[in-house]
């Protein structure tokens, strides 16, 4: 019932999972069926449901969770029960079951082309937060970069301050936009004010919770996801 639901489906499964939590009786196994095409933008939220079977573990210690993907949408109760039983994630694409792992990969010592565009315009979001400064010191620092940050919070002192140390360590440019990404309306209409062309986007725009999980409302857990979400 949450499959194809989008960010109601995410809610729907931190309802959920909040419910086994508080319920005080043994939960031994949850698998969750969704859809999973890369090819359709729309099926990345049912994907983002392998975030609650990493993330549960300690807190759900008992509750083992599976995840079952079908790239045609067509998976019964049945198929998704005993794929499930299995564990771990689990995409059925073209017919073929896949399971989701990794594998080592050495990278060059020195990559085959510079990764930095000397003097390119770049966009960070969160630019005003920790993680976005530590970004944009290393683009003002090694590429000399054009450097345009947004966040939420309005321009002030803190901010301006930032800008030119930016600008003193060797950034051509800084500027700063207060922006949501969450407000569609706004970033519709954002590129027409762009102070300069893009080459890159790191996006760092993140709200931190002080929460425990099982201690958030369904509003704190929007808070949280929706700029990794609907603003991506």
């Amino acid at each position: 019932w949450s499959r194809g639901r989008g960010e109601a489906g995410v809610r729907d499964l931190f309802a959920l999972f909040t419910a086994i939590k508080h319920s005080g009786r043994a939960v031994s196994r949850v698998v969750l069926a969704g859809d999973y095409d890369p090819r359709r933008a729309e099926t990345c939220w049912d994907y983002a449901w392998i975030g609650f079977e990493r993330s549960l573990k300690l807190h759900l210690a008992r509750t083992a969770i599976a995840l079952v993907y079908a790239d045609d949408g067509a998976l019964d109760a049945a198929q998704a029960w005993r794929a499930g039983v299995r564990g771990g994630a689990l995409w059925r694409r073209g017919g073929r079951w896949l399971q989701l792992s990794y594998a080592a990969h050495e990278l060059p010592d020195e990559p085959a082309a510079p990764l930095l565009k000397h003097g390119g315009g770049y966009l960070i979001t969160g630019g005003g937060g920790a993680l976005g400064q530590l970004f944009a010191q290393h683009l003002a620092r090694e590429a000399n970069a054009r450097l345009l940050l947004t966040g939420r919070s309005p321009m002030s002192e803190r901010i301006q301050a930032q800008l030119d140390e930016l600008r003193a360590l060797g950034a051509v440019d800084a500027v700063y936009h207060a922006l949501d990404l969450g407000d569609e309306a706004a970033m519709a209409a954002w590129p027409q004010t762009l102070p300069f062309a893009l080459c890159g986007v790191l996006h760092a725009a993140g709200v931190e919770s002080h929460s425990a999980f099982f201690e958030k409302s369904a509003a704190d857990l929007d808070a949280v996801l929706r700029p990794k979400t609907i603003g991506s």
